[in-house]
């Protein structure tokens, strides 16, 4: 019993030490927002230096993007109408 769990243990060991390698690191990353309250700290992070900040403190970079949704009557969640 002490033998499997001992396996077991360094496999496991193995296996989460391995997988690390098989992810590239990545350096640029992408944060798009759209106008909604809760999101709308990213804006003033960017404008302030504060997501900068960050980025150069762990030496990758950050782009902020506003996205704009525009809803239409196809994708609309309003029910759809009964004409029965």
């Amino acid at each position: 019993m002490k033998r499997v769990t001992s396996l077991l243990i360094a496999m496991m060991l193995v296996l989460g030490l391995g997988s690390s390698a098989w992810a590239a690191a990545k350096k640029d990353f992408s944060s798009a927002w759209t106008i909604y309250v809760g999101w709308m700290p990213w804006p003033y992070a960017a404008e302030a230096g504060i997501v900068k900040k960050w980025a150069d403190k762990y030496g990758i970079t950050i782009a902020v993007t506003q996205i704009t949704i525009t809803w239409s009557r196809s994708t609309s969640t309003r029910p759809a109408s009964s004409t029965a």
